[in-house]
């Protein structure tokens, strides 16, 4: 039975490192303007999408849009090293690392360490894109809508919202860290 129960624990490990993955690859901004009926800009962990075509080629709109040449690869690192933490820890030893009162497993840590990066990354993400949406069409809010001027007389409303792909970042960092607390139990091991 506990050899089932460590492989439930490993299923649940590796559903969530997949789920990682898709929140990563999924928009987790966007800006959608109302006038021309088109997504305009959309905001990954790793990066921006812009269509600039579809605001008259006018990058002036969206300043700031360009990244460091060294984020997207940075990014990319990062979600492939979580991956790899989360799988080696399904077959890590059981060493305990002790972190001041809290005891711990080595695969306990990883997992809940790898949530727990994911959280800071999302705590980041919204302060970088507070900070950078803001100048996106003359004071864009991070949430909500805002009148826009395109091309006179071209004027409407630009809409800015959170998408899917942010959510599921929230959910699998906070999935990570509870299972990070479940283990032994899962498991079926006594603390």
């Amino acid at each position: 039975m506990g050899n089932l129960r460590a492989w439930l624990f490993r299923g649940l490990t590796l559903i969530a490192a997949a789920l990682m993955a898709v929140s990563f690859v999924l928009p987790w901004w966007s800006s959608f303007i109302d006038e021309i009926q088109v997504t305009v800009a959309k905001i990954f962990p790793y990066g921006l999408w812009l269509d600039i075509d579809e605001i008259g080629g006018y990058t002036y709109y969206i300043p700031g849009y360009e990244l460091p040449v060294w984020f997207t690869p940075v990014m990319w690192t990062y979600l492939g090293l979580c991956i790899v933490a989360l799988i080696f820890s399904l077959f890590a030893k059981e060493k305990t690392i002790k972190l001041g009162k809290l005891n711990m497993t080595l695969p306990q840590f990883l997992v809940g360490f790898v949530g727990l990066s994911y959280l800071v990354v999302d705590i980041v993400f919204v302060i970088v894109a507070t900070v950078r949406v803001g100048s996106y069409f003359d004071g864009m809010p991070l949430l909500g809508e805002h009148y826009i001027v395109l091309d006179y007389p071209v004027a409407g409303y630009a809409y800015s919202q959170f998408e899917i792909g942010f959510y599921l970042s929230i959910g699998v960092g906070l999935l990570l860290i509870i299972l990070s607390l479940l283990r032994n139990r899962i498991i079926g091991k006594q603390n």
